[in-house]
């Protein structure tokens, strides 16, 4: 993966720097000990810790815990000098806007002589070169897959998880593995807070096993379904016939009983071709209902098999034939 120069070069600044716990330490030693005389040796001990493992964690480009070192001795001893350090490191860790807010806390002070404050003046109008730095991390599901971020002059490629710093700003993030859908978008990188990206990529829909099943379906599934449907209407059709036919009857006796001639036949009429159309969708319907029962368990594919014939299956779900051919 091609490396973060900038983030680089400012971790090598912050090691580079002369000796920096030794360098604290021997300031602290000159102007520290008015300030520690009311402290006790314990304490003063547990300061110089702070200051040591300080030097030794910003040479190692560990600027957070290095920070926080420094943090710790400041409250045992309230130094300028430790002040000063604090805010230097929040400069090479690229926390621009921090150093600046540090630098500035420092020059409000009292206890800073005139070649201090120069110091601090001339740092912070160098702050104006100075690169927001922030953390960004990215997780991908499933492992090993590779992405791509692209943003204002920078530009990296190579394999997730991704953890660096990078300058604050807008970036245009691509992930992808084979056999999986690929994901893009833009991701804004917060000064100081960063941005943290858990990524998982999903699966695509297989449409050739999709097509297969389409391909492999019988003609005898949809015919089946198709077939019963009908036997089912014609069957539902003849029950409507006959409950029709029922009405029909009592009609046909209040006719003769008024003596209506004319009616009376018209309902005979009608009965006897109720009837004659009731045969039919029953008899139809049973056909239709059986021929589709029929195709749907009666497997028509071709058999290997040199026997032929039809076999018979019996199972909890129902009872399955097969006709080998």
């Amino acid at each position: 993966m091609k490396p973060n120069q900038n983030q680089f070069s400012r971790k090598y600044m912050g090691r580079l720097q002369p000796a920096v716990g030794a360098l604290v330490a021997a300031l602290l030693m000159i102007f520290a000990v008015p300030a520690a005389a009311d402290i006790s040796p314990e304490e003063f001990e547990a300061f110089e810790r702070h200051v040591e493992r300080s030097g030794t964690l910003l040479r190692e480009g560990e600027f957070g815990a290095g920070i926080d070192e420094l943090e710790q001795a400041i409250e045992i001893i309230d130094h300028p000098r430790i002040a000063m350090r604090i805010a230097q490191a929040y400069e090479d860790w690229g926390r621009c806007d921090r150093a600046g807010q540090e630098y500035q806390a420092l020059l409000e002070r009292d206890d800073i002589d005139d070649q201090m404050r120069a110091g601090i003046s001339e740092n912070v109008e160098g702050l104006g070169d100075c690169t927001e730095m922030a953390p960004l991390e990215i997780a991908c599901e499933p492992e090993g897959a590779e992405l791509r971020i692209e943003g204002d002059g920078f530009e990296q490629e190579g394999a997730c998880p991704f953890f660096e710093e990078v300058a604050a700003g807008d970036y245009q993030v691509e992930i992808w593995a084979q056999g999986f859908e690929s994901w893009s978008d833009q991701i804004s990188v917060r000064p100081m807070e960063g941005a943290s990206l858990e990524i998982r990529l999903e699966e695509p829909m297989i449409v050739e096993e999709l097509e297969d099943d389409v391909d492999g379906m019988h003609w005898s599934s949809p015919v089946s379904f198709g077939a019963m449907g009908v036997g089912v209407l014609m069957l539902a059709g003849g029950g409507i016939l006959d409950y029709q036919a029922g009405s029909r009857a009592v009609q046909l006796a209040e006719a003769r009983d008024d003596g209506d001639l004319a009616r009376v036949d018209e309902l005979e009429s009608s009965a006897a071709s109720a009837r004659v159309a009731n045969i039919g969708l029953y008899a139809g319907g049973a056909l239709f209902l059986a021929g589709g029962l029929a195709l749907y368990f009666l497997d028509f594919s071709p058999s290997d098999d040199i026997d032929g014939g039809l076999s018979l299956g019996i199972s909890p779900t129902g009872i399955s034939a097969t006709l080998n051919w």
